[in-house]
């Protein structure tokens, strides 16, 4: 598309709104500057991401357009694993300030006070950095309560002062750098060059949300390995006028068991319409108790030499499998991002989901479920309590095969797994935990 160049009038215009700001000094070095990518980070809730690297493998992009024709650089958008949104300008020329924001539609945007006669004002946008900073790169971030209200498929206006006096707006770009004509798509309706540009969500992979891992004997001599079973969720709420939606995509990664299992969760039924996706549902007890993974054997199956799966680096490796169920949810529902559900396995001790041959119990996670019993066992060699189910709010590296946790994590134990242990990481952690084919990768 071809954008239209700025008509004198709409300079005047603009001029009359106190659109423009003042320009800031280009003389200030980068090295005296803080790291804005670090601070927008520190910015954002990020504090329960220590457990590991939340991979950020949503990511859409925009060119970053200077004067309604140059192509400078671009602006990228991605959700994080708790999906907030972070928008990202990235540039040839260095940038003075930034101002974006989120709409559903430009009449929304309109009634919200942050236009006049179809041109943008940043001034008033919700999201800024309007301090000297110099830098080539610059990150906001719209948080998670904001993103799930919207649409699945919503607008972004991000808008750059850059320090050679030039205003850039991220929208779409062709190959010979001129883009769209004013009043097509991504163009505000306004005199001027001002764009913006659409996210879809359901285009993302949310990065990691929690990790869950076991030792699955009842009241017997675990190894504290913590990766009988190993299963990862993502999970992506929305909750806008026309949709409220929880959507859990669940990632079985590891199996170091003889034993199999199936992996469920429970979730009350108050606010929840319907499930969608899952391999059973039980409506019992005022829960919904629904099956994603029939038999973690099937999902996971051992190797050759081993009965295990993704548990010893010099063994074959097992792809994930990945599951995904959709809870259409209603009015009556309160979301808890902590605690969207409570996962648990049903061990079959006969090491097929087909032979029910007692004992077949269920474990939970340690501080997720209220079912007393039914989440933590007594270790012999030192006479002390230990959950069987443990939860990471992140990606997470586990353990390797009869690998004590305490080695690569050393206050797990001691502190009984209190808040961040995780985050407490041996000097060679990387060697004490599993990785394909030896590969040592964080």
């Amino acid at each position: 598309m071809n954008l239209a160049k700025l008509k004198a009038s709409a300079g005047l215009l603009l001029s009359a709104l106190a659109f423009s700001f003042t320009l800031q000094s280009c003389a200030k070095k980068e090295a005296d500057l803080p790291s804005p990518v670090m601070e927008a980070t520190e910015q954002a809730d990020f504090t329960s991401l220590q457990g590991g690297t939340t991979p950020l493998d949503c990511s859409q992009s925009a060119c970053l357009i200077a004067g309604g024709r140059t192509n400078v650089g671009t602006v990228n958008t991605e959700l994080d694993g708790k999906g907030n949104l972070l928008i990202t300008y990235t540039s040839r020329v260095r940038i003075e300030e930034v101002h974006a924001d989120v709409f559903s539609t430009l009449n929304a945007f309109s009634a919200a006070g942050k236009m006049f006669c179809g041109i943008p004002l940043p001034n008033r946008f919700a999201y800024e950095q309007s301090s000297c900073r110099s830098v080539y790169t610059y990150t906001l971030t719209v948080p998670a309560s904001v993103v799930s209200c919207l649409p699945t498929n919503f607008n972004v206006v991000a808008y750059a002062e850059l320090c050679n006096g030039q205003k850039a707006w991220g929208g779409s770009c062709t190959p010979n750098q001129n883009c769209g004509s004013n009043g097509g798509p991504g163009d505000f309706p306004g005199l001027g060059y001002a764009t913006y540009f659409s996210f879809e969500k359901k285009q993302c992979s949310q990065g990691v949300s929690f990790t869950y891992a076991w030792e699955d004997l009842i009241n017997q001599y675990n190894d504290l390995d913590y990766n009988d079973l190993v299963i990862q969720s993502k999970v992506l709420y929305t909750n806008n006028a026309s949709t409220k939606k929880l959507d859990l995509t669940f990632i079985a990664q590891a199996r170091g068991a003889s034993f199999d299992h199936k992996f469920k969760f429970r979730i009350p039924k108050t606010g929840v319409s319907s499930v969608v996706g899952a391999a059973a549902v039980e409506d019992r007890d005022g829960y919904y108790y629904v099956t994603v993974f029939e038999s973690t054997k099937t999902a996971l199956p051992g190797t050759a030499n081993h009965v295990t799966a993704n548990t010893v680096a010099t063994e074959p490796y097992r792809t994930p499998v990945a599951k995904s169920v959709t809870l259409v949810l209603n009015n009556s529902y309160a979301y808890n991002s902590a605690k969207p559900y409570e996962p648990f396995i049903t061990v079959y001790s006969s090491g097929n989901v087909a032979d029910p041959t007692p004992p077949v119990y269920d474990l939970y996670v340690k501080g997720i479920t209220n079912r007393a019993g039914m989440d933590t066992f007594v270790y012999p060699a030192d006479g002390k309590t230990y959950p069987n189910g443990i939860m990471i709010p992140a990606d997470w590296r586990w353990p390797s095969e009869m690998q004590i946790i305490s080695g690569p994590y050393p206050t797990s134990l001691s502190t009984f797994f209190a808040p961040n242990w995780f985050s407490n990481k041996a000097t060679n952690y990387l060697s004490l935990t599993y990785s394909p084919g030896n590969i040592q990768v964080q």
